[in-house]
């Protein structure tokens, strides 16, 4: 899975970077503002599966590139998942408005991350089960020692 990660705070980018570099099946490429995501994302070169971004970029910001990415035929069907902190009803209704379908509060975990690209039938292959551990077969239960019938008592002999 290839994964466009667009965060311009140099913690939050780190985090995410680290959550998803965790996972052998996903590439992060990561841009630093509005202007380097669209650049990625206007190379006929690159292709993306999805992409991380937040709305309040330098430069250019994240609905600025979305309107873009929605207004190219070669990246109007990546999905998006918005990462911000801003989540005011007047920004879910703009961002609903241009497609969005995917939106996660920062601050993001693992587990938050993880469940949204699983929502949109992305999320890194599930490990399988460990096999189970070879059990030895079981010995057999002793076997009790046979007993005689006790033998009734001699009465006394008077």
């Amino acid at each position: 899975m290839k994964i466009l990660l667009v965060e311009d705070d140099p913690v939050a980018r780190t985090v995410l970077a680290k959550i998803l570099a965790a996972h052998p099946d996903i590439r992060t490429t990561v841009a630093e503002d509005g202007e380097a995501a669209w650049n990625f994302l206007d190379d006929p070169h690159r292709t993306f599966d999805v992409v991380l971004l937040d709305l309040s970029l330098p430069k250019v910001d994240g609905f600025t590139v979305l309107e873009r990415l929605r207004g190219n035929p070669l990246t109007r069907e990546i999905d998006v998942v918005l990462c911000t902190a801003a989540h005011d009803r007047a920004t879910v209704v703009r961002a609903v408005g241009l497609g969005v379908r995917h939106y996660l509060v920062k601050p993001c975990t693992e587990a938050t991350v993880f469940a949204k690209l699983t929502q949109l039938g992305l999320g890194p292959k599930p490990t399988p089960p460990p096999a189970p551990a070879a059990v030895p077969p079981a010995e057999p239960a002793p076997v009790a020692a046979a007993r005689a019938p006790a033998e009734p008592a001699a009465a006394p002999s008077a």
